[in-house]
Parts: C-alpha cells; sequence; structure tokens
C-alpha cells in the first residue's frame, strides 16, 4: 500500500511500521506525467487543492472517486472560501456545491472567484501536476 502526502515543501519517502509506504510529493516536486490526460474532476479537485495550499489552509486529501452524490471530493484543512471557490474561478464543472457552501459561510461567490483567479493566475503547471497526479493515484492525502 503506497499512501502519497502532497503539501508545499520537500520530497520524501518513510516506511510505516505496517509496511506501508508514504510518499511525500511536495508541490514543487511534482512530475507531469505527459501520458496522463486529466479529467475533468481531476482538474476541479486540482483547483482546490491548490488554492489551498496557495493560501496556507493545506489539504487532508483529494479523491477523484466517487462518493455519494459528487465525482471526486477535496477536504481541506479547515474552510477557505477561496479554494471553495477555486474550480468556479476556472470555469470547471460541477461547482454547484461549492457554491452553496461559500454562499453557506456568508461569503461572496463572485468575490471568493474573483480572488482564486488572482491567486491560481501563473500556477498552471502546478494545477497540471496535481490533476495529473490525482487521475493516476485516484486519492492522494495531504499535509495535517
Amino acid at each position: 500500500m503506497e499512501i502519497f502526502s502532497l503539501g508545499a515543501e520537500n520530497q520524501s519517502e518513510h516506511t510505516l511500521t505496517n509496511g506501508a509506504r508514504v510518499r511525500l510529493l511536495r508541490l514543487s516536486e511534482l512530475q507531469i506525467n505527459e501520458s496522463i490526460s486529466p479529467s475533468a474532476t481531476s482538474f476541479h479537485e486540482a483547483a482546490h487543492a491548490l488554492a489551498a495550499i496557495l493560501t496556507g489552509t493545506g489539504v487532508a486529501y483529494l479523491t477523484i472517486n466517487p462518493e455519494g452524490n459528487s465525482a471526486g471530493h477535496t477536504l481541506l484543512n479547515g474552510f477557505d472560501a477561496v479554494a471553495e471557490a477555486a474550480p468556479h474561478a476556472l470555469g470547471c464543472s460541477g461547482t454547484g456545491h461549492d457554491c452553496m457552501q461559500i454562499e453557506l459561510s456568508g461569503h461572496s461567490v463572485s468575490g471568493a472567484a474573483s480572488a482564486a483567479r488572482s491567486l491560481l493566475a501563473g500556477h498552471e503547471r502546478e494545477l497540471l501536476a496535481i490533476a495529473t497526479a490525482i487521475e493516476e493515484a485516484r486519492t492522494l492525502s495531504g499535509e495535517r
């Protein structure tokens, strides 16, 4: 069993006492696998994750394995309206629940989306790297 962790520092690998390998995939070290074409769901979840890493909120995990009515899911280390709005800001599909969460938290969807667009500008390579990593691994854990 291999567990992937996504964060902002250097890459490292550890073996747990149960034999599971934990490989820390650091943002600056992620490689783009040219043979993988990320799905719309991978880009959606990658947008949440990248925005959360850039804002410092952090990511508990992200998956493109369907859960309930959702095609994928990203669990952040805390609520972050900008990270929640990131897929909407990039024009990804499936953002209805994200927008509802932003509104229920008392934030403006358009304001959070505008902030997300500004935050993600110039980070296209990292977005693609996370999207290809999640497409390949299906589930990544993040920094806690």
